[in-house]
């Protein structure tokens, strides 16, 4: 007879904080960038850092290519333990019905990881694919100025599922799941407060564990616009 495999979810809690910036450098191209820090167990300890950028194509109105790079180095004990190289490749189509805003986005990543040498062990490197899809909705709630189109205040809802590829991968082909859920402070047309709660499960490389996070997660999105 045989038995399903028990689950062990770990929970725990993240902090992140994130800046983003699109500049728009022609009617077609823009350069995209953003950076941030990573913490966890109520800030006391680091969890991850990141810095990415690209340029986006638009395609059409609606449907925007890009592709870049990202660099991350997470911690383990609060000692840096693994640093990643990530080049990456997307498409974003963007659709408005009514009031309501729906943005689907598909990401490849080449994740190229290298595990930081100790003492008692020796540096370790690996490489394997992951796909990405991000459903994101945004829902007006309340304008903030009966004479100005901002401030306003809108609900961020959506859901992003990650799956690796590659030789290597045998329990983690479910890489991770994130729901979100969160208002957006809309200041100006170029300059946005996201304030989102962020579920996130995640596998383990132990066959049958899973980590279970509740993030914090504050964006500041920043857009200047070259063209003008």
């Amino acid at each position: 007879m045989g038995y399903a495999q028990q689950k062990d979810v770990v929970p725990s809690n993240q902090q992140w904080i994130q800046y983003y910036n699109q500049t728009k450098l022609s009617k077609q191209w823009t350069w995209m960038t953003d950076g941030g820090f990573r913490w966890r167990d109520q800030m006391r300890h680091p969890a991850q850092y990141v810095v990415r950028t690209g340029l986006g194509y638009r395609l059409h109105e609606n449907i925007r290519v890009a592709a870049g790079m990202a660099h991350l180095g997470s911690y383990t004990n609060d000692r840096l333990r693994r640093i990643e190289w990530r080049p990456y490749q997307e498409i974003q189509s963007s659709h408005t019905y009514g009031r309501i805003d729906v943005v689907h986005r598909f990401r490849a990543e080449q994740r190229f990881l290298k595990t930081l040498a100790l003492a008692e062990a020796p540096a370790t490197h690996s490489f394997n694919h992951r796909l990405r899809y991000r459903l994101m909705v945004t829902v007006p709630l309340l304008k903030l100025s009966a004479r100005r189109p901002y401030p306003k205040l809108v609900l961020d809802v959506g859901d992003e599922l990650f799956i690796n590829l590659g030789r290597n991968i045998v329990y983690t082909v479910f890489d991770q799941n994130r729901l979100l859920i969160g208002p957006t402070l809309q200041l100006h047309e170029n300059l946005d407060l996201a304030l989102t709660y962020n579920h996130q499960f995640a596998s383990t490389t132990t066959p049958g564990r899973y980590n279970r996070d509740g993030i914090l997660w504050l964006g500041v999105r920043h857009k200047l616009d070259l063209t003008r």
